[in-house]
């Protein structure tokens, strides 16, 4: 049996934690792993796939690749991590060694030689077995679900009696509301509410106008600690949300979730913090990165005092907020993922009629189909040392050395 390692996703310099173009593209050119780029559908390439592999230990909600590949009838292999260990079905976890679940295997993460061992005792699972349950564990997560939580626990809870039908969503990125959110806003909005979106245009953000969501772009550096960007962000911020006049704010990552419920609380408008994952901020890594999450805890603390509630998507993130004491316990509440479109992402999909290979790399995967004699590994996601492409690579090089 032959494996093949392939990854496909974006090359974000931008991130700390950001593996170079050259460092990528070195390990394409040893014939080792297979750099597919980027594509902004990746249906095609879960179907060609055997296997979607995360071996993340980056601080995840619950990663939106992982649901895909569940959805379109792949087993998946990722770590007991923040996110990721809820989709894999297994009774109790040896952190040591693999642990064969269900829809997939689940290992430590940063061990790049306990992954190679999961991907040759994934060579001799039975896929057809782990293909179904894939399917089924998917249903758990389907966006009808999540928008009845929504509805539920937003809409009911807090606006069935108000005349004031402005909802704002803030969030770091347009792209962020289209590509995980777009269903959701579309079922609020279908239930007579409107919908303003607070966020940074990007070339997603014709499509939320085109949704009849009201946009609204703001100036946001994500990662940037300059007091005079701050300063900014939080002024347009408040100037937004003052002459929107909403009935409630929701706001997702972490600056939206610290800034505008601080703005909100003290313009005493309801408002509830979404964590989509507790990101890189709070991964340990030396003395200058704690000092920055005891910072970005205390902000925490302050921002949401008076929030009304604190949605997580994951058990671990809820308890990590609880334990350091940012938020009280009943204002917790964990949301079981963003949801995923399983009429979209479905085994007989239609392919999108402007869908196409971006690269010969592309062209070559999608063209030439798996053998009987071989298994495909794909890791799709940004391509960031937390997102565990390093170790994907390190267990790829293991496979290549013992041929």
């Amino acid at each position: 049996m032959k494996l093949r390692f392939y990854l496909l996703g974006k090359i974000d310099s931008k991130n700390p934690s950001a593996i170079p173009k050259q460092q990528i593209q070195k390990w394409h050119n040893e014939g080792i792993i297979t750099y597919l780029g980027e594509n902004s559908d990746v249906r095609e390439f879960i179907k060609y796939a055997d296997c979607i592999v995360l071996p993340s230990y980056y601080k995840e909600g619950i990663p939106r690749v992982l649901l895909e590949s569940l959805a379109l009838k792949t087993p998946i292999i990722t770590t007991i991590n923040n996110g990721c260990k809820e989709l894999v079905k297994i009774n109790n976890i040896d952190n040591d060694d693999i642990n064969i679940g269900s829809n997939g295997i689940l290992i430590k993460p940063k061990d790049e030689r306990l992954l190679y061992k999961a991907m040759i005792k994934f060579s001799t699972l039975d896929r057809n077995a782990l293909a179904l349950n894939a399917l089924i564990e998917s249903k758990k997560y389907d966006i009808k679900i999540i928008n009845e939580i929504y509805k539920n626990r937003i809409l009911d809870k807090y606006l069935c009696n108000l005349k004031n039908k402005n909802i704002i969503f803030v969030s770091n990125s347009c792209f962020g509301m289209f590509n995980f959110r777009l269903k959701t806003l579309q079922f609020i909005r279908d239930l007579g509410f409107d919908i303003h979106i607070i966020a940074p245009f990007d070339n997603t953000t014709k499509y939320l106008i085109d949704n009849n969501f009201k946009c609204y772009d703001i100036f946001i550096d994500p990662k940037s600690l300059n007091p005079l960007k701050e300063l900014r962000f939080i002024r347009e911020l408040k100037n937004h949300i003052i002459k929107i006049n909403p009935s409630i704010v929701i706001n997702y990552t972490i600056k939206p979730i610290i800034y505008s419920s601080f703005i909100t609380n003290r313009l005493k408008i309801p408002n509830i913090a979404i964590t989509t994952g507790l990101g890189y901020v709070f991964i340990p890594k030396g003395i200058i990165k704690s000092i920055f999450k005891r910072f970005v805890v205390k902000l925490y603390k302050i921002a949401l005092k008076d929030t009304k509630e604190v949605w997580f998507l994951n058990k671990d993130d809820r308890d990590e907020f609880i334990n350091l004491n940012i938020i009280e316990s009943h204002k917790a509440f964990i949301l079981p993922s963003e949801g995923i479109d399983l009429e979209y992402f479905k085994i007989d999909f239609i392919k999108n009629t402007d869908f196409k290979p971006n690269n010969k790399a592309q062209e070559e995967y999608l063209k030439n189909l798996p053998q009987d004699d071989e298994i495909r590994f794909l890791l799709i996601a940004r391509m960031l040392y937390d997102k565990g492409v390093y170790e994907f690579y390190k267990a790829a090089k293991i496979y290549s050395s013992k041929r």
